[in-house]
């Protein structure tokens, strides 16, 4: 199976989780991703 790279951006943050969307020129493999806060830590990755 070939490999894929995935870029998202920052869309937004809630009390627990923070959202981001996939940048895709075509059509989207994922495009939305949420992730709860405690696996990125204290900071909120833009990227």
């Amino acid at each position: 199976m070939d490999k894929k790279e995935i870029k998202f951006n920052f869309k937004m943050a809630t009390k627990n989780t923070c959202r981001f969307k996939e940048r895709s020129s075509g059509i989207p493999v994922i495009d939305t991703l949420d992730t709860q806060k405690s696996v990125s830590g204290r900071r909120i990755p833009r990227k």
